[in-house]
């Protein structure tokens, strides 16, 4: 009988001791956050935050595979791709016209 059932893709993808260092490691972490704010550097608080970036960027694929971090912990588009450019009304659509006709009769 197999232990492991997920419907996930992933979880099929990547080898439970992966998983289980990847989840220690977001323990890890979560602990030193948490800890970081009951300690007189509370205040540093953000720049852990923004060390975590660090940590996903760099850190992280040292230690594990582009394929396994993919599956874990995929990279969102933080700036995503500019909308399609909308059509401005003009002055001559908002009035009617080009000759100034506002629709009404008479």
């Amino acid at each position: 009988p197999r232990l492991r059932k997920s419907t996930r893709a992933w979880y099929e993808a990547v080898d439970f001791s992966t998983i289980s260092r990847f989840t220690k490691l977001q323990f890890a972490l979560a602990f030193v956050i948490f800890f970081v704010t009951i300690t007189p550097i509370a205040m540093s608080f953000p720049l852990f935050i923004a060390a975590l970036v660090f940590v996903r960027t760099k850190f992280l694929p040292r230690h594990f595979s582009a394929a396994d971090l993919e599956a874990l912990d995929p990279l969102i588009d933080l700036a995503p791709a500019d909308p399609p450019a909308k059509k401005t009304q003009s002055r001559e659509d908002l009035i009617g016209g080009e000759d100034g006709e506002r629709g009404a009769s008479g």
